[in-house]
């Protein structure tokens, strides 16, 4: 016996006619894929004129792209700053936690070439003698 669930068509198979009969046995077809209603052009039979309605529905398709656009850069930014505030808060806890100054520079060159991905890495002390002795547990 033959299950059409499993049939698999390629898309060469379709034809309009098959489309067409889908469409119309499948009346909420366009209320279920609003999505493929909307991506859509169908031009008004109005000769080489362009109604106004037409011209409309294009301009609010060409809208909705851009802001489709727009949402997925924005969710992009999004999860970046995610991540840069997660390494971030990574760092911090890592310095709060460290118990001396060899802890505290391991800390920032690990997560520097790590978290951050730095190529390169130079840590400079200055003024090290007064920084040593300030510091607890210091020699």
């Amino acid at each position: 016996m033959h299950d059409a669930s499993t049939t698999t068509i390629s898309l060469k198979d379709i034809s309009e006619d098959l489309v067409a009969d889908y469409l119309r046995a499948d009346k909420t077809f366009f209320e279920r894929h609003d999505d493929v209603l909307a991506e859509l052009s169908i031009p008004h039979q109005t000769g080489t004129a362009i109604s106004l309605i037409e011209r409309q529905v294009n301009s609010l398709r060409e809208k909705n792209q851009q802001l489709q656009q727009e949402m997925r850069e924005t969710l992009q930014i999004a999860k970046d700053n995610e991540h840069l505030f997660e390494v971030t808060k990574g760092l911090t806890l890592g310095l709060v936690s460290a118990d001396s100054l060899q802890e505290i520079i391991t800390v920032v060159h690990e997560t520097l070439l790590h978290d951050f991905k730095a190529e390169f890495i130079r840590i400079g002390l200055t003024q090290l003698p007064e920084v040593l002795a300030s510091y607890p547990g210091a020699p």
